[in-house]
């Protein structure tokens, strides 16, 4: 609302969706791997490029997730958790650094540790 957060995005939804990659079979490195190449693009629109040009990358996580998939490194439930997340992500830079990145990072930070 009022174009901030809802608690459940960085709270009920991250820890809902850690628990069930957990369970799918993720490993924790490949969750951070992806988040990590998030960041990465988060790290160019901060030092000033635009986001329209960066759109790509952003969208290329998609077939990251596929890829990951198909060669077993990542379960079905990735690929959607990713392909949904992409859908609001690439609509615009705040969608992005203040939705998509905040949202990603709390289920990286709620995975349940082995």
């Amino acid at each position: 609302g009022n174009g901030n957060l809802f608690p459940e995005v960085i709270i009920e939804w991250p820890r809902d969706i850690a628990k069930k990659l957990y369970n799918a079979g993720i490993g924790s490195a490949q969750l951070r791997n992806f988040f990590g190449e998030a960041r990465r693009i988060e790290g160019q629109l901060s030092s000033g490029q635009d986001f329209d040009a960066l759109r790509g990358r952003i969208l290329q996580l998609d077939a990251y997730a596929a890829s990951a998939q198909t060669r077993g490194n990542a379960p079905p439930l990735f690929k959607q958790f990713i392909e949904q997340n992409l859908k609001w992500a690439a609509k615009d830079r705040k969608s992005f650094t203040g939705g998509f990145i905040p949202h990603f990072e709390c289920v990286v930070a709620y995975f349940p540790k082995k």
